[in-house]
């Protein structure tokens, strides 16, 4: 469930350097760069259900409930209205204009 919240298609890392949460991994402060999903939770919970790797065949009693999956996601994946995610717009038009103004 880490690696789906973690994937590229599901959440972006945020680009400065103060974007940064501390989390304790076995006994030791680790400092994460943040992750803005880019969409809600739901919609998150509906396309694990429908991921390839969610096998059937594979697992065939394995079934996550959304209030599981919620519970499971890392501290570092934070959702568009947390605190300090206000200035960062996760579009891709919004972001390929200011590319362009970057490189001028």
């Amino acid at each position: 469930v880490r690696s789906f919240y973690e994937d590229d298609e599901n959440s972006r890392m945020m680009p400065n350097q103060k974007d940064v949460i501390t989390v304790i991994h076995n006994g030791e402060k680790r400092k994460k760069q943040k992750r803005l999903m880019l969409c809600d939770i739901i919609s998150l919970h509906n396309q694990f259900k429908m991921r390839k790797f969610f096998n059937k065949e594979k697992f065939p009693h394995f079934q996550i409930s959304f209030s599981k999956f919620a519970e499971l996601r890392p501290k570092w994946c934070v959702s568009a209205g947390s605190n300090g995610t206000h200035t960062v717009c996760v579009c891709t038009i919004h972001q390929n204009f200011k590319n362009m103004c970057d490189a001028v």
